[in-house]
């Protein structure tokens, strides 16, 4: 009976330690009046995700890696001001585009491009599009995903949760960690 106490209480202490440990999957993020931009010309692609309640949409589109020719590539999804010029962006990648549920990191840098790892940015721009105000990364207190669920070789179709953080949040008009949520996008290849 005492190695059945002791066994169960060994097992208690290892599911709490595993359970501090985990990614929290239910974000609690204050609300911020986030400022929705337009989403431009989306003929290469869309996407959409509610962010601060508020539908945000995007344009998308591919950029291959390392060159025009590779079958590696990176997926961008970009809002605009008025008169055209960027005002947030989000990228990630770099991969073949597989079909599946991808791990986010923040190593741009990973040189393995065909596994189930992808890394993931997100940046607001100020100014003609090319002065950055807020450059966020990946919150790891969240499991952040990227799910591929078509690519015909045309389109690549998918879905995104994606929660980004700044470690210096300068600006008191910019929001400390964003929540893309119930994110979808189309983009062609």
């Amino acid at each position: 009976m005492k190695h059945l106490i002791a066994f169960g209480f060994l097992a208690l202490t290892l599911w709490s330690c595993k359970k501090e440990n985990e990614p929290d999957n239910n974000p609690n993020i204050p609300y911020f009046d986030f400022k929705i931009y337009n989403p431009g010309d989306q003929k290469n692609g869309s996407a959409s995700a509610t962010v601060f309640g508020k539908e945000w949409n995007a344009s998308a589109y591919i950029a291959r890696y390392p060159d025009s020719t590779s079958q590696f590539f990176e997926v961008h999804f970009e809002t605009y001001s008025d008169f055209g010029e960027t005002r947030d962006h989000i990228g990630f990648g770099v991969f073949k585009g597989q079909k599946g549920e991808y791990e986010i990191t923040n190593n741009p840098f990973d040189p393995n491009f065909d596994d189930f790892s992808i890394a993931c940015v997100y940046g607001l721009w100020i100014s003609d599009g090319d002065l950055l105000y807020g450059n966020y990364f990946m919150d790891t207190n969240y499991k952040s995903k990227v799910i591929i669920d078509k690519n015909d070789g045309e389109f690549i179709e998918g879905r995104f949760w994606l929660i980004f953080t700044s470690n210096v949040v300068e600006h008191t008009d910019i929001p400390g960690r964003i929540y893309f949520e119930e994110g979808k996008f189309r983009v062609k290849l």
